[in-house]
């Protein structure tokens, strides 16, 4: 069946509801489509459909692998799409690619906890898209918490890193997801041992991570979904978190991270 979005609303258009194929992909037990701006909530759900009708019109341009969260302006956590990216056997040239476009923002008025609504909404809407290139996108790992309690302890002053800039990439994190660079996500070595991350992941533990960039006052709430630096990175430059490029990086506006930088981050594990 081809892929094919459609929405409902509430009767007062207060709030809509989105499907694909017939399958609702609202996470209806957290969040709908809302009223926000000069928005109704049903307003909303017919500019989210439609532009999901002209991205599935454009299989060639458009896969759902690279669907995921993203901010395209900060603070507003978001459900974005990279373009012409392909998924490969191996990692592609075209993976390094940050250029995002919007599917939909989760605004205050959607969730208090955007991050972990926007994950569910870009989980719900891979679930359902056709298999029109003999694969189905990977799913997204989901914490166990949602990422709104906070850890006794801040990691202070943390000189980062960033990951998918054009350096040589895995094919997956030890979640088992593909790499996405506009993705918010990080990895870092400080809690546990690798193995011990790998654990955590099996028993759907809780890695949220809350990173501030003292130098801008911005704060992202990301996934950690890999165990990292590399040594090489951590031992040479003692860079304690990895950022992806084109998602956590950029919404925090770090700088290059290095130990003698002034430009250093804060973090913060979740639950």
């Amino acid at each position: 069946m081809a892929n094919q979005a459609s929405y409902t609303c509430a009767a007062d258009g207060s709030y809509g509801d989105i499907y694909i194929k017939g399958k609702s992909i609202s996470p209806q037990w957290i969040a709908r489509l809302f009223s926000s701006g000069p928005y109704t909530g049903c307003q909303r759900a017919q500019i989210v459909t439609d532009r999901l009708n002209s991205m599935f019109s454009n299989p060639s341009k458009y896969w759902f692998e690279f669907c995921t969260p993203g901010i395209i302006s900060y603070p507003t956590y978001s459900v974005i799409i990279v373009p012409n990216v392909k998924r490969s056997s191996i990692p592609d040239i075209s993976w390094y690619n940050t250029t995002k476009e919007l599917i939909m923002d989760v605004g205050p008025n959607d969730s208090i906890e955007p991050w972990y609504t926007a994950l569910l909404w870009a989980n719900n809407i891979r679930r359902e898209v056709a298999d029109n290139y003999n694969y189905n996108p990977t799913s997204l790992y989901v914490p166990s918490g949602r990422g709104i309690i906070e850890t006794d302890f801040v990691y202070r002053n943390q000189a980062d890193s960033y990951y998918g800039a054009g350096e040589s990439l895995n094919k997956q994190t030890i979640t088992g997801e593909i790499f996405h660079t506009c993705d918010l996500t990080v990895a870092t070595r400080v809690r546990w041992t690798q193995n011990e991350f790998k654990n955590l992941f099996y028993q759907k533990g809780s890695v949220w991570i809350r990173v501030y960039h003292p130098s801008n006052g911005r704060v992202v709430v990301c996934r950690q979904n890999d165990w990292g630096p590399s040594d090489s990175v951590y031992q040479r430059y003692c860079r304690t978190i990895d950022l992806s490029y084109g998602g956590a990086r950029e919404a925090l506006g770090t700088g290059t991270g290095f130990c003698d930088s002034g430009d250093k981050v804060d973090f913060r594990f979740l639950e």
